[in-house]
């Protein structure tokens, strides 16, 4: 009979009980993602209370105390003041993109003088909105007027470039019907969805009181006592395996915190400082504040999370620029601030704040976030970073040296 020993049972018995406590954890999402949320507040937030502790003389829960009061005047702040500015210009964004709403009497897809329509800003004017009025140029036929047709033909001869207009006309307004048509049904649908799930309504209205209740009071309890349970953890670490576990934890801690308390630093400051200065950019060069520059400053910093990704958010700004004729001067102040703050000062506060810590590539970050969350949620999201740091951690500490050593092993002389 073959003998098991006792180290293999506690490693499948750990084993076991750690997957049957994700499971539970996973099927519970309501209650333990609050609590997960706490857990990642509580990492984040640790070493400020440290630093209050031993440079301030502050006692640990007058520390505590502190850093909620913080966080609640940042976020009574940002309730009054930031929120609604970024729901307002996104708003205004979305109006002057498609154009106030209309009652279309005669069915022909545009309005005409006479149909009731939602005067959004007050001026007892129709406001068609950019996509309307690229429409109304693009009907226009093959003239000076029709920018698409100008287009083509400063590369084709006019035969080719009236078919490329016209094909792209029938091919912009078949998109305009399928979002019509959308655009009729899906608020339909959700108003009915909304009326006939109470449910579902009610159901969200629990995980809101879940997140509000647990995650103050569990963020309370992990800052009080977040050392005593990495003492309790790494206690019951059986003392042959204790300073290679401690060793690949201590990589797999600086990888994360590196992450969370270094990245999301970093996509803030680029946040802050594109916002303020897309705003200040026109006034600058003697214009008007840049439209919905706050919305596309913020979402900057918000897309920094991948270094280059955040070209995403400025690409519309420019847009919005070209729609309003700014001046030379206009572009050239807003792409000196884009560089400034993605180009320039991303890498200089990468560099000072998470050293050479983070060796998670940014790319990665950014695809097991979206698969995490795709595959489990919010919960997903929570452990997407964890997980892809540990398993990076573990394949180096525990796998790659085995491969190493494989790879350089000599063959054997032949007999």
């Amino acid at each position: 009979m073959l003998a098991v020993s006792k180290r293999t049972i506690h490693i499948v018995l750990l084993t076991f009980t750690v997957i049957l406590t994700l499971l539970v954890m996973y099927s519970l999402q309501v209650i333990f993602n609050p609590v997960l949320l706490a857990l990642a507040l509580a990492y984040i937030l640790n070493p400020v209370v440290q630093f209050l502790e031993k440079k301030l003389r502050f006692s640990r829960k007058v520390a505590i105390g502190f850093i909620y009061v913080v966080f609640i005047l940042i976020g009574v702040f940002c309730v009054m003041f930031i929120l609604p500015q970024l729901y307002g210009e996104g708003k205004r964004m979305l109006q002057e993109i498609t154009g106030e709403a209309f009652v279309d009497l005669d069915g022909n897809g545009v309005w005409d003088e006479g149909e009731p329509f939602t005067d959004s800003n007050e001026n007892k004017v129709y406001d068609a909105g950019y996509i309307n009025k690229f429409w109304a140029r693009i009907q226009t036929g093959n003239t000076e007027d029709n920018p698409v047709y100008m287009f083509f033909s400063k590369f084709m001869n006019e035969k080719s470039a009236i078919e490329w207009s016209d094909n792209f006309a029938k091919q912009f307004k078949d998109a305009m019907d399928v979002l019509a048509e959308l655009s009729g049904t899906i608020v339909p649908r959700t108003i009915d969805a909304v009326l006939s799930s109470s449910r579902a309504g009610i159901e969200n209205v629990y995980t809101l009181c879940m997140y509000l209740i647990l995650t103050p009071i569990s963020l309370a309890v992990f800052l009080n006592s977040l050392d005593s349970i990495w003492n309790v953890f790494t206690r019951y670490i059986p003392s042959q395996m204790r300073p290679k576990t401690l060793t690949i934890l201590s990589a797999i801690d600086k990888m994360t915190s590196a992450f969370f308390r270094g990245r999301f630093l970093v996509c803030a400051a680029v946040g802050i400082f594109t916002a303020i200065g897309f705003h200040l950019a026109g006034p600058i060069v003697g214009g008007e504040p840049m439209k919905y520059g706050l919305l596309f400053g913020v979402l900057v910093g918000v897309f920094s999370i991948v270094p280059f990704l955040n070209i995403v958010a400025f690409i519309p700004a420019m847009i919005i620029l070209w729609i309003h004729d700014a001046s030379l001067a206009y572009y050239i102040a807003m792409i000196v601030v884009y560089i400034l703050g993605a180009q320039i000062l991303d890498p200089i506060l990468s560099s000072f704040i998470l050293g050479k810590e983070l060796s998670l590539h940014p790319l990665t970050v950014f695809i097991s976030l979206f698969a995490c969350g795709a595959l489990f949620g919010f919960f997903g999201l929570l452990l997407a970073v964890p997980i892809v740091a540990s398993v990076k951690i573990l394949f180096r500490e525990l796998v790659l040296p085995g491969l190493i050593d494989l790879a350089d092993e000599k063959p054997k002389a032949p007999e």
